[in-house]
Formats: C-alpha cells, sequence, structure tokens
C-alpha cells in the first residue's frame, strides 16, 4: 500500500475560506443519503459567525447544521453544484479504487491530504481524475507501506466484524450513532468484550498502518 500527502486546490469552500483566512477546517467523514451529498468537518478560528456567512454564499456547499463544542464547532454542508460534481469525480474514485482518508485539512491556501491507496495504479487514477477536472495538486511526499495487507491489516475475524459493525452504525460519529451496549446487542457479546475487540482493532490498525520500511520519498512537483 502507498500513502501520499498533497495539497489539493479542491473547490469546496474554497471561497468561504478564503473570506476567513484565520479559520481552519478538518474533515470528518463525506455522506450521502436519499441523494444528498454532505461533508462533516471541525472548524477552528476565532469568526464562526463570519465564516457561517461566507459559506452561505459559497457556491460549492450549503450549510446544514452545527454543534459549537468547547472551542471548536462541528458543521454539516451539503454539496451543491461544482462541489457536488467535483466531489463525485474525486472522492468516488478514491472509494472505488479501495483508498480512504487518513486526514483532510482546508484552510485559505487549499486542502492539505493524507491518504492511502492500494498500489500506484489506484494513485495514477486518483490524480488522472483531478487533471480531468482542472484541479491543480502539489505532492508533497509518498511512501510505501510495510506489512499492510488490504484484505485484513492484521485483524482477527472477531476484531474485523466489531469494528465494521461500529463503523456502520456510526459508532465513531460525534455524537455518536449508537452506544456500546447497542453493539454488544448486536454481536451478542459483552459491552466489555466490545470495547476490549475495538482497542485491539484501533491499536493493530494503528500499528500496520504506521509502519514504515524505508525513508520517505519526497517529491514537490506540481501538477496542473
Amino acid at each position: 500500500m502507498i500513502a501520499i500527502e498533497f495539497r489539493i486546490e479542491y473547490p469546496f469552500l474554497r471561497h468561504a475560506l478564503g473570506q476567513v483566512p484565520q479559520m481552519t477546517v478538518e474533515w470528518v467523514r463525506n455522506t450521502a443519503v436519499q441523494g444528498d451529498r454532505k461533508m462533516l468537518f471541525w472548524a477552528s478560528g476565532d469568526d464562526f459567525d463570519r465564516f457561517e456567512a461566507a459559506i452561505e454564499e459559497d457556491p460549492t456547499g450549503r450549510l446544514a447544521r452545527s454543534i459549537t463544542v468547547g472551542d471548536r464547532r462541528l458543521y454539516q454542508v451539503e454539496f451543491v453544484d461544482a462541489g457536488d460534481e467535483v466531489d463525485r469525480a474525486l472522492y468516488e474514485v478514491l472509494l472505488d479504487t479501495a483508498g480512504f482518508v487518513r486526514s483532510a485539512i482546508g484552510t485559505h491556501e487549499g486542502w492539505y491530504c493524507h491518504v492511502v491507496v492500494p498500489d500506484r495504479d489506484a494513485l495514477a487514477r486518483f490524480f488522472e481524475a483531478s487533471r480531468e477536472q482542472e484541479i491543480g495538486y502539489e505532492v508533497i511526499r509518498f511512501y510505501e507501506m510495510a506489512d499492510a495487507k488490504t484484505e485484513d491489516f492484521g485483524l482477527t475475524d472477531a476484531q474485523r466484524e466489531a469494528f465494521e459493525m461500529a463503523i456502520d452504525m456510526d459508532y465513531y460519529d460525534v455524537p455518536r450513532g449508537c452506544s456500546l451496549d447497542k453493539l454488544s446487542e448486536q454481536l451478542g457479546i459483552s459491552d466489555t468484550a466490545v470495547s476490549m475487540r475495538l482497542r485491539r482493532a484501533i491499536r493493530t490498525l494503528g500499528e500496520r498502518t504506521l509502519s514504515i520500511d524505508d525513508e520517505p520519498t519526497t517529491s514537490a512537483r506540481r501538477f496542473k
């Protein structure tokens, strides 16, 4: 598997972030329910009111809801027009190639992403889709990941079952979509056993996906 870090001129919320450059957003997940496509993300900065007003003027997104937690705010924003078109072109290509997003940080300078893909062909497909959309990007670094098998990542069948069910039932969402008791009921085991399986699964995934054999390969090429 290959991990890659890059900056991309992804258009979603670029207007809003440009209007309030002190704001930073951190992607949580994309969702699609009954045809509506939304992004869930954390935002931090010192002018949420101005940022929300700028979102309303942004041609790529429409504010659905927000929740304030401490000094951050959790937003759900619906993709519209060009934002929806680009998200389908890029995010769905990534999913189709069995890739996943480790992190995506948006600022007024662009989106800084860290993704994992199974091979170089998948990577080429993603960036080809970017070029087709005329979206510029800059590769910061990439590296091959050791001992990370796409089939199981070292998880036992029981750990994988519990982890997949937790994701499907939105256990890791903010706020949670279900409780540990509900997972326990669905799996037919105690809540303590569920908790232990999830913790071991996360530890194994972390050890496998963060394991690096060689020094990272760095690239500063910019593509247009």
